[in-house]
């Protein structure tokens, strides 16, 4: 921390006028993201975060053959094929949660 209000202190006598302003981190996910991140790897030396898009599905390890008759596969293949959710909200929010772990 004295390092930081050293290095403020620095920048002060650069500038005519400054401000320092809080965003809450709601307004600022991205940033607030990186900073848990690199709050988590202080130890480690190399401090480089790769992030990495991916442009689609990667295919499963494991195929399974869907079967006929009800199981705990059949809400997860309704929503994804049909868009069909449980009527309770709970299960609904849970359920597409769930459903982002499998591809058809």
């Amino acid at each position: 921390m004295i390092q930081y209000l050293q290095q403020i202190t620095d920048l002060k006598t650069k500038f005519h006028h400054f401000q320092i302003i809080q965003i809450p981190k709601e307004e600022n996910v991205k940033a607030d993201s990186l900073s848990k991140l690199a709050s988590i790897l202080e130890d480690c030396r190399i401090r480089h975060i790769t992030i990495y898009y991916l442009p689609e599905a990667r295919t499963p390890l494991a195929v399974q053959p869907i079967t006929t008759g009800e199981d705990w596969r059949t809400p997860i293949i309704k929503w994804i094929e049909e868009g069909v959710l449980p009527e309770n909200r709970w299960e609904a929010a849970r359920l597409k949660t769930r459903a982002t772990r499998f591809i058809m």
